[in-house]
């Protein structure tokens, strides 16, 4: 009987093992994340064009253009939206991407003209924004040419839900100083945020780059780059140019103190074929550094080399402030590290005085590229600024060669 009991035991219990391993059942989780984004845009606008008077104090005393037979209809005033860039070069976000950017275009324009643009700023994501955030410039701003005044500013900083506007005002003045037959272009950037990220009313340090010449005379533009031209001569060997200015500006919103130990860092990557080592010559020949709370009328333009921070600047040069490298050769590196001071609001400028390598060398097989009827080669220029290891702001430019006495 003992041995009987102990098999039906068994088999009971393999019969259970068994039952219980047939009954199962797997239940899923999946998520699924929708993001928004973050997208303003131009809306609708409206031009309103002024005739000015001279009001007896070196001014103007404007009245709408035919309001008055002495109020000429002479100077045009018309607005359009075209894709003139990719303002989020550089952003997470691609939602805004190819935005239509509002073009204000003055024709037959004349001292003492004004055009005043109303538009709107729609926001046409699905997120809210604050915004702007950052202005450049800020206004009043001139060239000396024209006169450009706004009421864009961080201090207006709002809130904007999917479809709410803002309402802004650019008013472009013509001066005494502008010449004739010329074209003046100014850009106004502005920026909107995510409305929890957002820092309004702040400013972030950022820089631009531009090309000029030695005695500060205004390198040409093509296809919106400055140009300068490459010739080659006869026996195919390049006769000029020498060298061009390179130039880059930092703004920085607030003070930034500078040490040995945490010091405010300038580094200018030059373009292949181009370089900034002074050999035997001393630093000041090569490359100059100035600090300003603005930046002059028609900025580059018109700064000789030779002293470009004169009448609106301090120029940094002593070894105690400010100290020069150059690594690189050929497409080379200058670092300039400032190590005392304190710098903020305001403007670092350097100017670097960049020789082309390739002069007097015979000219490279399939150096230029075809584009639109010229010979072109682009020559990026980079540049950051850093503070104590930390990037702050960058800045990029294409210097444009155009080829002179070759075929492509």
């Amino acid at each position: 009987m003992k041995q009987l009991t102990v098999i039906a035991t068994a088999l009971l219990l393999t019969t259970v093992a068994i039952s219980f391993a047939l009954w199962a059942d797997v239940l899923k989780i999946q998520l699924v994340a929708y993001t928004g984004n973050v997208d303003v845009e131009f809306g609708s606008y409206s031009v309103k064009e002024y005739v000015g008077f001279p009001d007896g104090s070196g001014g103007w005393s404007f009245v709408p253009e035919g309001s008055d037979p002495e109020a000429k209809d002479v100077g045009q005033c018309t607005v359009t939206l075209k894709d003139i860039e990719n303002e989020e070069s550089g952003s997470p976000s691609s939602a805004g991407n190819n935005d239509l950017d509002l073009v204000i275009t003055i024709t037959n324009g004349y001292p003492g003209y004004k055009c005043e643009v109303k538009f709107d700023v729609v926001n046409s994501g699905s997120v809210p924004v604050k915004g702007p955030t950052y202005v450049d410039p800020q206004s009043p701003y001139t060239d000396g040419h024209i006169k450009v005044e706004h009421d864009i500013s961080t201090a207006a900083c709002v809130q904007l839900h999917p479809g709410e506007k803002q309402t802004f005002t650019v008013n472009v003045t013509v001066l005494q100083g502008a010449e004739e037959q010329t074209t003046y272009t100014v850009q106004i950037h502005l920026r909107y945020d995510q409305w929890n990220e957002a820092e309004c009313g702040a400013q972030q340090p950022h820089g631009s780059k531009d090309f000029t010449t030695s005695s500060g005379t205004p390198l040409d533009k093509l296809d919106g780059y400055r140009m300068i031209k490459i010739v080659v001569n006869p026996q195919n060997k390049i006769s000029s140019p020498d060298h061009v200015i390179m130039v880059v500006a930092f703004y920085l919103p607030t003070t930034y103190t500078a040490s040995s130990a945490t010091p405010l860092v300038i580094r200018d990557d030059l373009p292949t074929d181009w370089s900034a080592d002074p050999g035997k010559a001393s630093w000041d020949s090569v490359v100059k550094i100035c600090y300003g709370a603005m930046l002059p009328a028609g900025f580059p333009n018109y700064l000789p080399f030779d002293d470009p921070c004169s009448g609106w600047a301090v120029q940094l040069n002593k070894s105690s402030v400010v100290q020069f490298s150059y690594s690189g050769g050929s497409g080379g590196v200058l670092t300039a590290s400032i190590v005392s001071g304190s710098y903020g609001p305001g403007w670092l400028v350097m100017f670097i005085k960049a020789n082309y390598d390739l002069k007097n060398e015979t000219l490279p097989p399939s150096y230029f590229s075809k584009s639109g009827g010229y010979c072109i080669r682009d020559f990026v220029n980079k540049a950051e600024l850093l503070y104590g290891g930390s990037t702050l702001a960058t800045a990029t430019g294409t210097l444009r060669g155009v080829g002179q006495g070759v075929s492509c």
